[in-house]
């Protein structure tokens, strides 16, 4: 309980009283002192039983419009107050100011009951700059006496929490050689057909098939409409492999080729939910393993995965990049090495070192050669059992992606493998259309020589209106010629 300036006041007058009262020699005086602070104290009674009252009889609910949004979205907040029977209190409710998020001032945030309103509403928008989950806390009840001498200040109400989560890379493009794929590539294969990714056979178009599973290149070259089917799914033990190294940072703010490649992966993690599929996560840094979860089909693996996804950044070498005869780049051990070296060394020279060296702690497992090939080697090859391994990378360093690619399809395992082209993210790598698309012919050349394993399955990823926009242009290039 807090005592405000007028009851100070008060009991200055009261004291005043008192001294006026020995001073004059006047006793009226004194009983005057004495009724004044009998007063302050049956006001201080009287504001512990109300306070006491409308704790028991209140009532705070703060609920959100919805539980999941976007960075930056708005959410509409609503903040409802009731309490039963009356009160000679002045209550004041206040809804919190949610961390690392923005809201609008606290008059707009707050509700008031009096004793003839016992019930108050408000609403107002918050949003979040940054992804993540937050829990608001409980909002804050002021209660004060009429006279303004006691107030009092406690936390009640429910605490809803909020998904935020970083905004989606717009039109994402999933396919080969510039067309995109029919089906959903979340699914896998069996023996019966359906829909699905493996192409299972070639027929002819009947009455109710639906339209978006025509081939029309296929109509096209035999004069007739034709529809591809695909194996349908089942059940199947499901490993994803993201690469989140630094050559997977190209690209702009929010359309980076982890942004997304992570998009693909949490398609499999909603899918896999949905057919209670065993799913694993493996995430690659520059040095190493990142992220270990084998498969599992707990419920709480899926939430687990979809947030490690969305928490995965680009990671970058360690050590000194070398330039034309230099040295190698600081080995992880190395790095480890002085992390020790310079935790009890309190320099200025040390203190800025230090952070350099600590990025590489995160790492579950170092890895001295290709954090992918290596972790396919070390940790997926240790899964018993048929294992279907879905590997999200770029085609920066193709000659390790194909040597994992054969290492994961070595025991007759499906392999799905989604490559970024480096050429559709780099700003300003379409400002030359012919040399773009000579490098688009490279990376396909290359998602081809993977596609033709018999055991893999290779699909680029990237912004699909770039890509357009560079086959529409050879296109009309070739129109002209």
């Amino acid at each position: 309980m807090h005592v405000s300036r007028r009851y100070w006041a008060s009991v200055a007058v009261a004291a005043s009283l008192a001294a006026l009262s020995v001073i004059t020699a006047r006793p009226v005086l004194l009983f005057g002192a004495a009724g004044l602070g009998a007063w302050l104290i049956a006001r201080q009674y009287a504001f512990v039983r109300g306070a006491t009252a409308v704790d028991d009889r209140l009532t705070v609910d703060l609920t959100l419009a919805r539980t999941e949004v976007v960075v930056d979205e708005p959410v509409y907040a609503a903040l409802n107050a009731r309490v039963t029977g009356s009160t000679p209190l002045a209550i004041s409710i206040t809804a919190p100011e949610p961390v690392a998020g923005r809201a609008p001032s606290e008059e707009d945030r707050s509700v008031s009951i009096t004793r003839t309103d016992q019930e108050a509403t408000t609403s107002f928008e918050v949003s979040f700059p940054t992804a993540g989950t937050f829990r608001f806390s409980r909002s804050a009840v002021t209660l004060s006496d009429p006279f303004g001498l006691f107030e009092e200040t406690i936390r009640r109400g429910s605490t809803p929490s909020l998904t935020v989560e970083p905004r989606a890379p717009r039109e994402i493009h999933v396919g080969r050689g510039g067309d995109r794929i029919a089906a959903a590539y979340g699914e896998h294969a069996t023996e019966q057909s359906g829909s699905g990714l493996t192409v299972a056979e070639l027929r002819k178009y009947v009455a109710g098939d639906a339209a978006n599973r025509i081939d029309w290149k296929a109509t096209a070259r035999l004069g007739h409409p034709y529809v591809r089917e695909f194996e349908t799914e089942t059940d199947r033990r499901t490993v994803l492999l993201c690469d989140h190294r630094g050559t997977m940072a190209v690209g702009r703010e929010g359309e980076t080729m982890l942004d997304y490649a992570r998009e693909v992966a949490l398609s499999f993690v909603s899918s896999a939910r949905e057919l209670s599929d065993p799913l694993g996560l493996y995430a690659v840094g520059d040095g190493g393993l990142t992220v270990r979860l084998r498969p599992s089909t707990e419920p709480a693996n899926y939430s687990t995965i979809r947030r490690k996804l969305h928490d995965l950044e680009p990671t970058r070498s360690e050590g000194r990049l070398s330039t034309g005869d230099r040295e190698p780049a600081m080995s992880p051990a190395a790095a480890h090495t002085a992390t020790v070296r310079l935790k009890g060394d309190d320099a200025d020279f040390a203190t800025t070192l230090r952070p350099f060296f600590r990025a590489g702690e995160r790492y579950v497992r170092r890895i001295d050669g290709d954090p992918l090939f290596e972790t396919v080697r070390t940790e997926i090859g240790r899964l018993r059992g048929s294992v279907w391994t879905v590997i999200v990378t770029d085609d920066s360093a193709r000659r390790h992606v194909r040597e994992a690619v054969k290492l994961a399809a070595r025991n007759d395992d499906r392999v799905l493998v989604f490559l970024t082209p480096r050429v559709l993210f780099e700003p300003g790598g379409l400002a030359d259309l012919e040399a773009a698309y000579r490098r688009y012919v490279s990376f396909e050349e290359f998602r081809r020589e993977l596609d033709r394993h018999p055991h893999v399955t290779a699909l680029e990823v990237g912004p699909g209106d770039r890509l357009d926009a560079l086959l529409g242009a050879q296109r009309r290039r070739r129109a002209r010629a």
